[in-house]
């Protein structure tokens, strides 16, 4: 799940971003965004306070829309999807996705759509998961890595 706040961002500062995988090979990027409850409008009309995304117990209240869809994203099982968030564009959010297929993929994701940035292939055999490793070296510059973990492990850096 991504948030990103304020004005920008794959989810505008709306609400969030969820992005999944799963056994058809495809990845979806679902949106969460905040509404306004017509209880919490009320309660600011009668007394002049409330959020506008709250109802009238508090709670924020969220609609579901589809973003997007890549169908056959993988030639098998979605099984690891890993989110990098990009320091540079806030308009966007970076994936890593890993599948049983053994490729390892980056994805670029918009409101409006994904696109795909890279692959390469992976010795890792039923890769099961991935996760980012984010590292600071001594002099100031950073750089990512991930990790690939199945019958095996494998880790790439991110250029």
């Amino acid at each position: 799940m991504a948030r990103l706040p304020g004005g920008g961002g794959a989810t505008g500062g709306r609400g969030y971003g969820i992005l999944t995988g799963g056994d058809d090979n495809a990845l979806a990027w679902t949106l969460l965004k905040r509404v306004p409850g017509a209880a919490a409008e009320a309660a600011e009309a009668a007394e002049g306070e409330g959020n506008e995304n709250e109802d009238a117990t508090g709670r924020t209240s969220f609609r579901a829309e589809l973003g997007t869809v890549v169908r056959r994203a993988h030639g098998a099982a979605v099984t690891g999807i890993a989110l990098l968030k990009s320091e540079e564009e806030e308009e966007e959010v970076r994936c890593v996705s890993v599948s049983n297929d053994q490729w390892v993929k980056v994805w670029r994701v918009r409101e409006e759509g994904m696109q795909l940035l890279g692959e390469a292939y992976s010795g890792v055999a039923d890769a099961g998961d991935v996760v980012v490793l984010d590292e600071k070296r001594d002099d100031g510059v950073n750089f990512r890595r991930v990790m690939v973990a199945g019958v095996g492990l494998e880790v790439w850096r991110l250029q």
